[in-house]
């Protein structure tokens, strides 16, 4: 432990230590029930200790990744320091899902789980130590700052200030510290202590309730004594005296003088006790195996309830933690934590089939996204990444032009492809048995410049190259950002995906394909502006010099793609997708109007 402050520890009878209190009343409170309760002493309640554990090790074991909020979405950050600590390791001795659960387990039994917050020189958190609830304090200074006292088994003690003190805790008073369920619940837990004992006591007697032996004469009192401890002896409490037959002398009765279990409803009260400290931790009785209530029909809806209703809150109050604490030194206010869910909320088998099949049908899930819920690995190649959507879907205001819109296109070796032509009259959707190649590209996409070579064969007179060029890219602009989007797209999910399931070394090998692919994915794009401008100016074909140029200007685009992506994964552990590719065009069309500009210099130079 570091130490801050130290301070002089004395405890007496006027001001007692938690040790000195506990040693002197016997550890607890006594409740109504004649039981002294305390945290510790309630563990041994099966109820109580279930409920502690259930949301200790559910919360504690789910994912907390830590994430970069996009403008759309997040991006996991499995290389940001804090990470490790909430997953894999929170310091030297302990596991992540340890930790977590012991700060969950001394939050819900004491109100309050605290860890000191080892950290390195530049401030990030290398370690989290967890403290006994029951030996800090937290105070306020006279300037009203607040710091936590720490008592030492050496006996004196410390003072940690706030920024090195992850503090977890619930529902409370002051809003600093949270309220002890066992403290609380200690008439509820002293009631469920009793009649444990009294359904011990009444099978450790053989099962056989309080009573007295009675004689018509009177006994001297030396001989009932004598009598009495051969009865108990021989017919009292143990096992191995079950069944036992006992022969009374001559007179003597036995008579009964218990309550019988069955008529002060023993098993009716052992049961409600369960529910009673159900409801102390606002959870589902089902969650503690008491099913009276639980059928087929409604389990999966109760244990929905017991995420929502009994998991949330403490999730809630965990995370906002570690963003005040650990994440509060990062530099980007976008970086927050988060747990994952969907494993609590999984359904049966059909149901989540059914659920997939939804959500690849309405295109917001791919098979691989799919696939990845059902720890499964992807498909091999690109083709788990494609997302579908129903072909009668067009937007309200296109209702009834959808199939008007749709022209076929014949390529060069006769197949047929449908041109769906967008109401910005730029943008184009090919479709075909085996997918479109770069020759069919090129087709559909200037199909989709020929409104703009008509538009500049009416307006060019009097405007030069360089006019021509910028038309030319303003109109080629939204046809150039789909492409980019869709490599942007599937550079982000194969991220996501190596970070998700930790094979980041994987990237490498996915960036060496995927300068390949970009190269591939915007040749005939790349190249079909090319031939637009050129036709508009020229009205030939490229020339071999220009078609160099432009192979040159796609491998200068998948280049500074990946050094931009491996930049901004070794910093953020993320890749921002935005402005990815816009400056790449403005670069093709100064190329093109060079091109231009050297090609008339030629001309004029051989006139």
């Amino acid at each position: 432990m570091i130490l801050n402050k130290l301070i002089e520890l004395r405890s007496s009878l006027a001001s007692p230590s938690e040790a000195l209190y506990e040693a002197l009343t016997g550890g607890g409170g006594r409740t109504v029930s004649g039981e002294r309760v305390n945290p510790e002493k309630a563990l041994g309640i099966s109820a109580y200790f279930g409920a502690i554990r259930a949301i200790s090790e559910d919360v504690g074991g789910l994912p907390l990744p830590v994430y970069l909020r996009l403008t759309r979405g997040k991006k996991k950050l499995i290389e940001h320091p804090v990470y490790p600590l909430l997953n894999k390791s929170a310091n030297r001795d302990m596991s992540a899902i340890v930790w977590r659960a012991l700060m969950l387990h001394h939050a819900l039994g004491w109100g309050n789980g605290y860890s000191e917050i080892e950290t390195n020189r530049g401030g990030e958190p290398i370690g989290l130590w967890p403290l006994d609830p029951r030996k800090v304090t937290p105070k306020w200074s006279d300037n009203h700052e607040l710091f936590y006292v720490v008592q030492q088994s050496t006996g004196g003690q410390v003072v940690i200030l706030p920024e090195r003190m992850f503090h977890l805790h619930g529902l409370g008073f002051d809003g600093i510290t949270g309220y002890s369920i066992a403290e609380y619940a200690k008439q509820t837990l002293g009631l469920a202590i009793a009649e444990e004992k009294a359904g011990a006591a009444l099978f450790g007697n053989s099962s056989r309730p309080a009573g007295v032996l009675r004689h018509p004469n009177k006994v001297d009192e030396k001989e009932g004594k004598k009598f009495k401890k051969e009865w108990e002896e021989s017919f009292g409490q143990g096992s191995e005296n079950f069944h036992k037959t006992a022969v009374l002398p001559l007179g003597m009765e036995w008579q009964s003088i218990a309550q019988p279990n069955k008529d002060a409803q023993w098993i009716e009260a052992r049961q409600f006790s369960v529910v009673e400290i159900a409801r102390w931790f606002r959870m589902p009785p089902h969650k503690l195996q008491d099913l009276t209530r639980g059928t087929y029909s409604n389990i999966d809806a109760q244990n929905i309830e017991y995420v929502v209703d009994t998991l949330t809150s403490w999730m809630i109050y965990f995370e906002q933690e570690v963003n005040r604490k650990l994440l509060v030194r990062t530099q980007d206010a976008q970086i927050f934590a988060e747990h994952l869910t969907a494993g609590l909320l999984r359904g049966d088998i059909a149901t989540r089939f059914e659920a997939h099949a939804v959500a690849r049908q309405w295109g917001w899930a791919s098979a691989n996204d799919v696939r990845e819920l059902e720890n499964q690995n992807p498909l091999p190649g690109d083709q788990g990444d494609m997302y579908l959507v129903p072909m009668n879907m067009v937007p309200a205001d296109q209702v009834g032009k959808a199939n008007a819109e749709l022209e076929p296109v014949i390529d060069e070796n006769g197949r047929v492809f449908h041109l769906s032509r967008r109401p910005t009259d730029t943008q184009c959707d090919i479709q075909g048995d085996d997918g479109p190649d770069e020759a069919s590209i090129r087709l559909a996409v200037m199909q989709q410049m020929h409104s703009v070579l008509a538009r500049l064969s009416v307006e060019r007179d009097g405007k030069d190259t360089g006019w021509i060029v910028d038309t030319i890219t303003a109109s080629y602009q939204p046809v150039f950002a789909d492409v980019c989007q869709r490599l942007n797209r599937l550079e982000n999910d194969k991220i996501s995906r190596a970070q998700r399931t930790d094979r980041v070394a994987d990237l490498d090998e996915f960036y060496k394909q995927h300068r390949l692919h970009v190269g591939n994915m915007l040749t005939p794009y790349v190249r079909t502006f090319g031939e637009t401008v050129w036709l508009a100016v020229y009205g030939t074909e490229l020339p071999s010099r220009v078609l160099d140029m432009l192979t040159d200007e796609i491998a200068g685009i998948a280049e500074r793609s990946i050094s931009q992506s491996r930049a901004e994964v070794a910093s953020l552990g993320a890749v921002r997708m935005e402005g990815r590719y816009e400056a790449d065009l403005k670069r093709l069309s100064v190329a093109m109007k060079e091109a231009c500009d050297a090609t008339s210099q030629e001309s004029s130079n051989g006139q």
